[in-house]
């Protein structure tokens, strides 16, 4: 049977990530134009491994084994925030 619960290194992964898009980027009713500066998000969730954690270490990244599960916990939490952030964010680039 498989299994989709996350482990506990999953689950930190994800407090994180929560806590990061909802008070980095979500927009709410009050507020519907404000403008992000992504340059600093982007920062920022470098910053906190979100992309680098599967990118070679010879390359800057983390070198970690790739995980679906704990991919796909990080880009629904922060497309949560914001969609097109969260693609931006999660795209590797210099």
């Amino acid at each position: 049977m498989v299994n989709f619960e996350l482990d506990e290194d999953q689950r930190l992964i994800r407090d994180t990530v929560v806590s990061f898009a909802r008070t980095r980027f979500v927009r709410t009713p009050a507020k519907p134009t404000r403008r992000f500066r992504t340059t600093r998000l982007a920062s920022k969730g470098w910053e906190l491994g979100l992309v680098q954690g599967v990118i070679p270490e010879e390359y800057g990244g983390f070198g970690n084994a790739h995980s679906a599960i704990t991919g796909a916990v990080v880009a629904e939490e922060l497309a949560y925030g914001d969609l097109s952030i969260a693609m931006h964010l999660l795209a590797p680039d210099s």
